[in-house]
């Protein structure tokens, strides 16, 4: 098959978009609740722009211990529940803590929500149990509310580990998920498949890069003669 420049530009700007995809990869290996995303390139003929899919791997990481109090880490399906200012979000990062207004928020400030909504913990001694229950002082509160899809595939990826709901996901009550607390979940990113990957896409799309300078060199060259001879 001839390739043209324009379809080797195409097939460079798919290894770009693989390249960055594998970067956030690789930058997020060692933040908490991370799940990998990948690119899938569909064929396509090199004069047309292939389709490119996303996909989310929302498999279990694995849990490391941190002996934190309001450390918490899920184990099964489902997602943390928070308030951001577009609406409620979710999201498998447990890391949390305290704001200055005793709410329990991220570590990105977002209110984490309970079964009654917005969590205020005003105490000494403030932690979260198996159950999900905010303890205060050795009372229970409100329990996190943990939610899980039954298409997290049509979950929509935002920035700082967040995913909404676009309507198409199907939420429920994670009633099987357990939580455990002092743990935080790792991501899921297999770090040295990754930068294997990396390695591969990137010669790949040094190969296209000189491909297209060759054929602007013979391009160039019969420019010239062409000139010459007139």
């Amino acid at each position: 098959m001839n390739y043209t420049i324009q379809d080797l530009a195409n097939l460079s700007n798919e290894k770009i978009r693989q390249l960055d995809s594998i970067a956030h990869n690789l930058a997020n290996a060692a933040t908490p609740g991370f799940k990998a995303q990948y690119l899938h390139i569909r064929a396509a003929e090199p004069s047309r722009f292939a389709d490119v899919l996303q996909n989310i791997d929302h498999s279990q990481g694995a849990l490391e211990h941190t002996g934190n109090a309001l450390d918490v880490a899920l184990q099964g399906e489902g997602f943390f529940a928070v308030q951001t200012g577009d609406g409620v979000a979710y999201t498998r990062r447990g890391n949390f803590l305290l704001n200055a207004k005793q709410e329990l928020v991220t570590d990105g400030g977002m209110a984490v929500l309970g079964e009654g909504g917005r969590i205020t913990a005003r105490g000494a001694d403030v932690r979260i149990d198996g159950t999900g229950s905010v303890i205060v002082d050795g009372s229970a509160g409100d329990k996190l509310k943990i939610v899980r899809f039954a298409k997290p595939s049509a979950l929509k990826k935002r920035g700082d580990g967040l995913f909404v709901d676009p309507g198409e996901a199907a939420p429920k009550k994670a009633e099987e998920t357990r939580i455990a607390p002092g743990h935080l979940e790792r991501s899921n990113i297999p770090v040295v498949e990754q930068m294997v990957a990396m390695i591969e896409v990137q010669r790949t799309f040094e190969t296209y890069t000189k491909l297209i300078q060759n054929l602007s060199d013979l391009d160039r060259l019969s420019t010239n003669r062409v000139g010459k001879l007139v």
